[in-house]
């Protein structure tokens, strides 16, 4: 059993000086165990069991590539011949028609056209320094530069920091040019280069699309919005996706900090080393491959659950919190992506209602000064804002699950234990458009879909939230088309299931009430349920035991429960209870050489 201990409470196995100790006489087993509780092992092991339980490793199936914040490289060559990589972001508004929404350099002074998401077609010349000088900068980089932060940075990337082990490695081609010479700065499009917090509205006057192509170019160029055509000339912040897309004097800031490198023209291009399977904490236990910026994003957010979980169980805080948490951990790289590259997401054809400017999830003013790269540093955020919720407003959590459903389910299985069974019912066929009333569907979706309108106001996929003053409830001027469907915006955001009612926000037609209630209100519906406690109980239980519970166990989850509320939900003195239980010491009292099977498990 000594050994199941150590495992379950030091995540290893016992040295032969904690086996003597244990075997010698005198030794206090219930003190060991009250020791290992404060520990770092311990909480490992309880993050581990709801990591594994809602399944939030987000791995490579997640695409998120924020073209907006992204920056692509073209080479070109200088007027000596020498190839110089040039960055640049896809769709990047530009005064010039020739090149607005385009690679910076037209195709008159290098020779070439650039496609996007492919190789440059045409033949190479060589461009003038006066020509180089035109279109691009050179700039330091937050990506090369430790001290990026400074009017003078000189610490270069590997020069005493970054490389492999550092938890921040950059791919070969961002370490180096094409000749293999390591650059002290880098050349970027002067559009993308601005580092004013502010611009203005950018409108070109081309509506509609021209009778042909611009020479040199493979694509029209952007047709102004709506927005861009009313708002022409106004200031909008260079902080948010819409001054992005609107704007020809808004850049990737100082030292190109609101933006991501990439390593090529490509789609999503190479970035960052990291490990090529993640494990379930943040050591670099696997190999490091190079990755796209959006696999940075994903590790992180991944870090992100696994700091927060550890701070609520070594702190021994209310097990409640994990729904209703305002605080949060970050290190670097999320300070960089909640402060520059969550609000790039927003807004999207919101602009069209009046949403230019991103109501945060994770309020950025709440954020500590850290530097993009200082990924080994973290500091805990008390409030993350009014609307944070603990796992269930994180990045990792609303990716993972993209739609409101599957959010409901995953939360209704993992906290409460139960599951959505349908009836045995015949198939019926049925012009209801509302699920939780349809027969044959109304046995699941009734509970369901009430659960689901709790991120009604959270886009699917994205942690955008829409704002009540931008995104009433119902909206009457969304009307359908001759086919009865939605188009442009309201599709985007409304649905109509009722001919004889305004159309609504998406997704809380069973319950509207609970998207203003938002994340927040599911997490008080989840942790008020008395299910709530007996349901934390009986996955820790079955975690240390090893297998499922059986109907003889529930006396012992009854007695478990009770002492889990008494403590305020605190999982110190649940697991305390359970590793000193008969269920435990039995399911682990074996010799060195007895083999335990499935059958076998008590």
């Amino acid at each position: 059993m000594f050994r199941a201990l150590s495992i379950d409470l030091q995540g290893r196995i016992p040295t032969r000086d904690e086996i003597a100790a244990f075997e010698a006489d005198g030794f206090d087993l219930d003190n060991w165990i009250e020791e290992r509780l404060s520990g770092e092992g311990y909480a490992e092991r309880l993050r581990r069991t709801y990591l594994e339980l809602l399944r939030l490793q987000v791995g490579p199936a997640l695409r998120f590539v924020p073209q907006i914040t992204l920056l692509h490289r073209q080479t070109v060559l200088d007027e000596g011949g020498k190839e110089i990589p040039v960055y640049y972001r896809f769709n990047q508004r530009r005064q010039d028609p020739i090149t607005d929404g385009a690679f910076c350099f037209p195709m008159g002074v290098t020779g070439q056209s650039y496609p996007t998401n492919s190789v440059a077609q045409g033949t190479k010349k060589p461009v003038s320094a006066a020509d180089f000088a035109k279109y691009a900068v050179k700039v330091k980089p937050w990506w090369l530069y430790r001290d990026y932060n400074k009017a003078t940075p000189t610490q270069r990337y590997g020069d005493g920091w970054g490389g492999p082990g550092s938890g921040f490695e950059l791919t070969p081609n961002l370490q180096t040019d094409p000749d293999k010479s390591a650059p002290n700065e880098v050349w970027v499009c002067k559009e993308e280069a601005q580092a004013a917090a502010t611009g203005t509205v950018y409108a070109s006057g081309l509506t509609k699309k021209p009778a042909a192509l611009p020479e040199g170019r493979f694509s029209f160029p952007p047709l102004d919005s709506s927005f861009a055509t009313a708002n022409k000339g106004k200031p909008i912040s260079c902080t948010v996706g819409t001054a992005l897309a609107s704007s020809a004097d808004c850049g990737c800031g100082p030292r190109m900090e609101r933006c991501m490198p990439g390593d090529s023209h490509a789609n999503s291009p190479a970035a960052f080393r990291l490990p090529s399977h993640s494990p379930l904490a943040d050591e670099t236990a696997f190999d490091t491959t190079s990755q796209a910026a959006e696999g940075w994003w994903r590790y992180w957010w991944n870090q992100e659950a696994v700091r927060f979980l550890d701070g609520l169980f070594l702190e021994d805080r209310d097990f409640r919190e994990v729904l209703t948490s305002p605080a949060s951990y970050v290190n670097g790289p999320l300070t960089q992506f909640y402060n520059h590259i969550a609000p790039s997401t927003c807004c999207g054809s919101g602009i069209s209602l009046g949403y230019t400017a991103p109501v945060p999830l994770f309020e950025p003013a709440g954020l500590p000064k850290l530097l993009a790269h200082d990924v080994s540093t973290w500091k805990k955020v008390e409030n993350r804002g009014p609307l944070a919720s603990g796992l269930l407003t994180m990045p990792v959590f609303l990716s993972k699950y993209g739609s409101r459903r599957a959010r409901a389910h995953v939360l209704y299985t993992a906290f409460l234990c139960k599951e959505f069974v349908a009836e045995n019912l015949d198939f019926v066929t049925s012009d209801e458009q509302d699920l939780a009333k349809r027969p044959g569907c109304s046995a699941c979706h009734a509970k369901l879909e009430p659960m689901a309108a709790y991120f009604g106001r959270v886009m699917e996929s994205d942690w955008t939230f829409l704002p009540a003053d931008k995104f009433p409830l119902a909206k009457e001027d969304c009307k359908p088309d001759a086919n009865g469907q939605l188009t442009g915006v309201c599709r985007t955001y409304y649905e109509k299931l009722d001919a004889s009612k305004p159309a609504t926000l998406r997704g809380i037609f069973s319950a509207p009430d609970h998207a203003d209630e938002g994340p927040a209100g599911i997490a008080k519906l989840l942790t008020s349920d008395p299910g709530f406690g007996r349901c934390a109980v009986s996955n820790i239980t079955s975690s240390f035991l090893g297998r499922a519970l059986k109907e003889t166990d529930q006396e012992m989850v009854d007695s478990l429960t009770d002492t889990f509320e008494k403590s305020g939900y605190r999982m110190r003195k649940l697991v305390a209870a359970v590793v000193k239980s008969k269920a435990y010491r039995e399911g682990n009292n074996l010799s060195s050489d007895a083999w335990r099977t499935a059958s076998e498990a008590p």
